[in-house]
This record gives structure tokens, sequence and C-alpha cells, in this order.
């Protein structure tokens, strides 16, 4: 009973035995409550940092994967022929529109093309690069590769600090359709040992970064292991132009077909739109080579063409008249029409690799009044065939040169659009209210029928000297401007 009472007898501060061996009872619960809690924070604090350094060597990652495709200079010969301008390729062997593919290589050659060893170190410097099937990296259809972390970026990423990260990291480059009639989004399917071609403007690339690591190490447990993906996307035509030879010439491939105008006609324009199944089998680009405009070189010695002056179409006097010469009076040359022409595999006609296209040609003031139709009129050249057709195969990109005469030019058709009323084909604000040149096509028997109309009316060219017919070049210009006297009237 003493005993006890003495446990409950209270000492000078006024607590019992009991009482005061309770109250260390609790601090001690307290003190291992909170050693838990610091314990349990410094776990997350260590997760936290874990994660932080994933999400940095996967931004490191992304980059490099963006350069090996994106940095296309050469850093020898200063030429855009790197990375992903390696694979684009053109059928055309000069300048204007055409087509532009992509030559996915097949994963069994893929070191040997885009993506060589030296590539690799170069925009990959901290990592080591292991066999495909190395641990958690697995094999896929994709271009990828199996990476450790050198021992170097370990220390300089503070992944060596008492604890085993073991750091594996997947990353791929995975082709895919940016086309809706293919499979928008889908992963194009490579070949195991040959190319796989498609337009460039229908191809994108998904970069994927996997990393696995530990993410936390208890003291004398398992670590956790831990998998985060990083994703990001790149348009095959955003690394711009390329350089591009063929046929011995130097050319440029405008991938996105976006771009100021190359003066110096060096620049193959790619059609960034994908084909689109209800359009028309075939994209027609007129091109401007019909000569407006002379200019002396440099020198004062020559007579050139004024590239920047050229329109797509027009009627060319064929000797010099004097301004107040009525229009119906004038003498003009056959009417000249240069078109490009792509074919579109996926179109409103279906899916074909190659089809038979019924030309025509009219030259029309608003969406009537044609003048100049294919009644026995115009003669269709393909490819610079010097025989005329009436019907061509077509299957990729194409030239076609459109011969528009009566006779030995073009006099009775020119004669309607280039007329005093309509200050000689200028009077309209926009190019179809005044005669603009039409292309029609026809396909499967007349069955389908499209048209597209240039974004140019008609030019009306005069003489502007006496013997414009001998020389040619540079010796005529707009009708509206023509001089009053022959330039060269003092010969």
């Amino acid at each position: 009973m003493k005993t006890f009472q003495k446990a409950f007898q209270t000492n000078e501060s006024g607590l019992s035995i009991v009482e005061t061996l309770m109250s260390f009872a609790m601090i001690g619960v307290l003190a291992m409550g909170v050693f838990r809690l610091i314990s349990s924070h410094q776990r997350q604090v260590q997760s936290a940092k874990n994660i932080s350094t994933s999400v940095n060597l996967a931004s490191q990652l992304l980059s490099g994967m963006r350069g090996l495709l994106s940095d296309v200079k050469n850093p020898i010969t200063g030429k855009n022929t790197d990375g992903l301008c390696s694979m684009v390729r053109s059928q055309n062997n000069e300048s204007g529109v055409g087509r532009i593919f992509i030559d996915l290589p097949a994963k069994s050659n893929v070191a040997k093309t885009i993506f060589p060893a030296e590539r690799w170190k170069e925009y990959f410097p901290e990592w080591h690069i292991q066999p495909g099937n190395y641990r958690e990296c697995k094999g896929s259809p994709t271009y990828e590769k199996c990476l450790t972390l050198k021992k170097s970026a370990m220390r300089a990423n503070n992944l060596n600090k008492g604890r085993n990260i073991d750091l594996i990291v997947k990353i791929e480059i995975e082709p895919i359709f940016l086309n809706p009639i293919k499979g928008n989004y889908s992963p194009i399917k490579l070949s195991a040992n040959n190319t796989t071609e498609e337009l460039v403007s229908d191809v994108g690339f998904n970069l994927f970064a996997t990393l696995y690591f530990n993410r936390s190490q208890k003291s004398g447990g398992k670590a956790t292991r831990t998998k985060t993906q990083h994703q990001e996307f790149l348009w095959a035509p955003s690394v711009g132009n390329c350089d591009y030879i063929t046929g011995g010439q130097n050319l440029k491939l405008s991938l996105s077909g976006m771009g100021a105008s190359d003066k110096t006609g060096n620049t193959i324009y790619n059609r960034s739109e994908f084909s689109k199944a209800g359009g028309s089998p075939i994209l027609t680009t007129f091109r401007k080579v019909q000569i407006q405009e002379g200019q002396l070189d440099p020198s004062g010695a020559f007579i050139a063409n004024n590239r920047d002056q050229n329109i797509s179409v027009s009627c060319n006097e064929t000797r010099y008249q004097c301004p107040q010469i009525r229009a119906n009076k004038r003498q003009y040359d056959k009417i000249n029409a240069d078109m490009n022409i792509l074919f579109r595999p996926y179109s409103r006609i279906g899916n074909f690799s190659s089809l038979k296209l019924t030309p025509s040609f009219e030259i029309s003031k608003g969406f009537e009044n044609a003048i100049g139709d294919a009644g026995g009129t115009s003669k269709f050249y393909l490819d610079g065939s010097s025989t005329p057709s009436s019907t061509f195969t077509i299957s990729r990109s194409h030239s076609l040169r459109t011969e528009v005469s009566t006779g030995e030019g073009a006099t009775d058709i020119c004669r309607n659009i280039c007329t005093e009323s309509n200050n000689y084909n200028t009077q309209g604000n926009r190019a179809y209210d005044n005669f603009t040149p039409v292309f029609k096509q026809s396909y499967m028997q007349g069955q389908y029928k499209f048209e597209e109309r240039a974004d140019q009316a008609v030019g009306c060219t005069a003489c502007y000297m006496k013997n414009c017919a001998q020389i040619g070049l540079g010796t005529f210009g707009p009708m509206v401007n023509q001089p009053y006297q022959p330039l060269d009237s003092s010969i």
C-alpha cells in the first residue's frame, strides 16, 4: 500500500511518480511519431527528387531525338542533307511544284542511313548504348535505342550518392500517319528490309522516352521499380528546306510548300495538304513562264527576262501596232499554258495508283462567257512530249503544256479577250472578273469532272519594237502600257 501510495506521491514539481513516468512515456511516443514522420518525409523527398530527375533527363532525351531528325545542316558542306533531309526526295528534276516523298528506312538499315553510330554519340554524349533486348528494353516496331547513363553523368545529376537508382532508358522514334484516309495518328508499318515510301506531308513522328528506375529504397528493403514515359511530336515538313541533287542540278525541297518565292528558280515546292477524299485526283498549278517584260542585264549589253513580272497565260502580239489601232485589227500568236499536275491516289473517285485523264481547256470571264474552248482548238503535251494527245495516264507528278490556236495563231480568241472596253483584260478587280484560264478534267468516260481556275487573268501583251518577231525576248510588255512609237524607231 505504501509503495502504491508512494507511486502517486507528488514530487517537488507537484507530479506523482506515476504521472512523471506517464509523461516520459507520452514524450517517447510523440518522439517516435515525429521520427517516423521525418523518415517518411525524407523518403517522399527522395522519391520526389527521383521523379524530378527523371523529368529533367527525359527533357534532355527528347531534345536529343528532335536533334537527330531536325538538325539537318551538314557541318562540313553546310548543306541541309542530314537528319530528316537524308530521307526525302522528289520525282521532279526541275523547280516548281512537285511531289516530295520521304523514304523511311527499314529497321535493319537504320543504323547505316539516318541514324549512324556517330550521330547517336553526338546527341546522346552522356549515355551508353545497350543491346536492343537489354532488360526492360524489348524489341518494338519503331526506331529505338536502349541507354544507360555514364558514371560521369550520374555524378553530374546527383544520382550516385548512397543509392542504387539502376536507371535504364528506352527511346523510340515512331513514324505515324497524318492523313485521315490512311488512319490519322496511326503508326506506319515499317518494312523489315525495304524502305517505306510516303508523301512527306502525310508523316509525323512520335518521340518517346521511357525511364525505368528505383523510385525509393528502404533500409534493408527492396526498391520499388518505377516506369515513367514522356512524349513529344514532330511533323516531318517542319524541319524546313532540304538540299537535293537530281539530274546534276542542285535544288531545294520546300517540304511544307510554304515560304517566300525563290527568285533563283531552284526550289521544288510541296503541297502541305494531304490528299482529300472529296477532291480531284490531281492538284494543278499554272506555271508563270509567259514573259511579260524584259530588262537590261547589269552590263547593259543584253536584254533578259524579268521573271518577277512573268504571268501564266497571255495573248501575244506578233508585230508592233500603234496604240490607236483598234483591238479587232491586231494579230496574235498561239496561246501557251504550262502546268504542273500532281496525282493524288486518294480522291473522290477512289483509291487508284493511276488514272486516265481527258483534259480540256477554256478561257472564261466569271463562270460563264467561255471562249477558246477545247473543241478543236487545244492541244495537250504531257511531260515534254512533241506529240499531242487527248487522253493521258497519270500516276505521279507531271508537266502538261496546252497550246491553243485557231489556224496559225489565236487571233480570233485574243481579239475577244483583249478589247478597249475591258482595258485589255485589266478592268475587273479580281482575276475571275476578267478572262482567266480554266483547266478542265474528265475521268471514267466523263463520269467524274473537275476544273482548276488560274489565279491570274490572261495577259494582253503588245509588241514594243518593230522587229519583235525576230528578236523576241524583252521586246514586248502589257498592252495597256504600249508606247506610241517603237522603242527601236531610231534604228
